[in-house]
């Protein structure tokens, strides 16, 4: 099955989302790492200059990053890329599929002209996100051939590309993510245990040892501290049972594609299907930005 193309502001917003979303993942990491970093520093207190410059410095860049996502918000960029990526997928598909509101027979000028329209209104409603783009996909089609050629198919052909294409990756997708939440919600619950038993063990043995020197557990504080603000900003357990649940529905919503239907049933399976898409994209962001 041929691949399929988007249009090119789709390709555009997808990379700027995707891009905002590594900066301010990255940002975040980064200013966990100085801090603990900072805390490793006050272990010793040795009689040079330099080190503790680079003590003053360990406490600079956390802030420094901190006013960088602070005047940049490389968090909002991220979800309004996405919500606009996310609805121009929505109206390609129900293009593609002549769902409404693109009823139509192929290649029908009412209903492509419609659709560019539909392009340009979510285009204008998402301007405030156009400084964040690079351009790298400007000169890409927004009416591809590709999506033509789907259009034009017989019902029987673009309800197997919805499902294969569409409905099946996204299934497959939630799965996925929901079991990788689920993984990486077990592993921080270890680490960040492993990092209190630790501290806990240190303080053990600075009352066993007072002179000890290294009996400090700062360090393993702040570590565990970082951890748990990860996780917070992670949200694993929430979406790994959001995802869950999503994958199950579009699971019950594919039991419908298996009955013959009309092009009017097509349709209207196409607008559930989007519909539950659209609805757990909605609660995605409401969920970030809590």
């Amino acid at each position: 099955m041929q691949d399929i193309t988007y249009p090119g502001l789709y390709e555009e917003a997808d990379l700027t989302s995707n891009k905002q979303q590594r900066m301010y993942l990255n940002l975040i990491k980064a200013e966990y790492a100085f801090l603990v970093l900072s805390a490793l520093f006050s272990l010793w207190s040795p009689a040079y200059r330099w080190y503790y410059c680079a003590y003053a410095l360990a406490f600079a860049a956390p802030l420094t990053l901190l006013l960088i996502r602070a005047f940049q918000k490389p968090e909002q960029g991220w979800y309004q890329a996405r919500a606009l990526a996310e609805s121009i997928k929505t109206t390609t598909w129900k293009y593609m599929m002549r769902a409404e509101p693109f009823p139509g027979d192929q290649r029908d000028q009412e209903s492509r002209a419609n659709y560019r329209n539909h392009l340009r209104a979510i285009l204008s409603s998402n301007r405030h996100i156009g400084q964040r783009f690079d351009g790298g996909a400007a000169e890409r089609e927004q009416v591809t051939i590709e999506m033509e050629a789907i259009r034009d198919a017989p019902l029987a052909t673009r309800l197997k590309v919805y499902v294969e294409r569409r409905v099946d990756e996204q299934r497959s997708w939630y799965a996925k993510k929901a079991a990788t939440n689920r993984r990486w919600a077990v592993r921080a619950v270890v680490v960040c245990s492993a990092l209190y038993a630790a501290a806990a063990l240190v303080v053990g043995v600075r009352i066993a040892v007072p002179t000890w020197q290294f009996a400090h557990p700062e360090p393993l504080i702040v570590a565990a501290t970082a951890l748990v603000g990860w996780m917070q900003i992670k949200k694993f357990n929430e979406l790994s049972a959001s995802y869950g649940l999503t994958a199950h529905e579009i699971g019950i919503i594919k039991s419908r594609s298996t009955h013959e239907m009309t092009e009017e049933e097509f349709a209207e399976f196409v607008d559930d299907a989007e519909l539950a898409f659209s609805r757990e994209h909605t609660q995605w962001i409401a969920r970030q930005t809590e």
